[in-house]
């Protein structure tokens, strides 16, 4: 059948459910060889792309999913956590075992009815295929955080993100709206002020480390930023986020919500 023959309904559909298909290639081979079994259309997400240092090179690109992939995973808050990591090879225990075994540790991490029931192929196909709720909040940029820092936004006690300058940064400006996430919690703030500097060093001694945790002194800080973000990253630039005005702060009221892999709707709660 000709392009133009398929139905308009079809057409649309079509690369939602390739783009699920290439995810649950991801499921059956874990993350052994990102680069080998990376599909087209999750390498074309613009949050993949943009997180690339060489958007025309395939191994970059595998790398920027793979970390976009793990930092949704370090942000889910279930109590199926643990087993979807161990079944997606994130956890070290499993890193690199067939499918069979990380099926087993995650059965093992997990009540086993429970997790085959939450896990089956149809209700991967719901989760993947699903379209997010329309919504009449201010348009935002995602940035998932680790919980620890979450939990200071959502307080006010963080004043300052620090992020590196990827390129669908480069433009972020006060006014902006920016929502936290971690798990099924949310916070929607407004940006105040957008400083950008050269090394994370120089962000800290300028903005002051208690503005980006006070329960961190500034060298640990630094150490756990650059945990996060490795020499290449830094190179591209360093951003002092300041956030302000907390719009509106849900906890545990995120049913479904737009990943941060670029339109993948993932429900994180059952």
């Amino acid at each position: 059948m000709a392009p133009s023959q398929i139905p308009l309904h079809d057409q649309e559909e079509r690369p939602i459910l390739e783009l699920a298909e290439e995810m649950r290639a991801l499921v059956r081979y874990g993350f052994r060889s990102p680069a080998d079994r990376a599909g087209p259309h999750l390498l074309a997400l613009p949050a993949v792309r943009s997180r690339a240092l060489d958007p025309g090179d395939r191994t970059s690109l595998a790398r920027a999913l793979e970390a976009a992939l793990r930092e949704e995973l370090d942000c889910l808050d279930h109590k199926l956590a643990l087993a979807a990591r161990l079944l997606l090879g994130i956890d070290p225990s499993v890193a690199g075992a067939k499918l069979t075994t990380r099926r087993e540790a995650a059965a093992r991490a997990a009540d086993p009815k429970h997790f085959y029931r939450s896990y089956t192929t149809a209700e991967l196909d719901r989760i993947m295929t699903a379209r997010p709720a329309a919504t009449t909040a201010p348009r935002a940029r995602e940035m998932n955080l680790y919980r620890r820092y979450f939990d200071l936004v959502a307080n006010g006690t963080k004043t300052i993100e620090v992020r590196v300058q990827y390129p669908n940064l480069r433009n972020l400006a006060a006014g902006d709206h920016i929502r936290f996430v971690c798990g099924r919690d949310e916070a929607l703030t407004r940006v105040k002020r957008v400083a950008r500097y050269g090394l994370f060093e120089e962000l800290l001694d300028t903005e002051g480390p208690e503005k980006v945790n006070s329960a961190s002194l500034r060298d640990q800080q630094l150490a756990n930023i650059r945990r996060i973000y490795g020499p290449e990253k830094e190179a591209l630039g360093v951003l002092a986020i300041e956030p302000v005005n907390l719009i509106g702060h849900r906890r545990g009221q995120r049913r479904g919500r737009r990943s941060g892999l670029g339109g993948i709707a993932i429900r994180t709660a059952p």
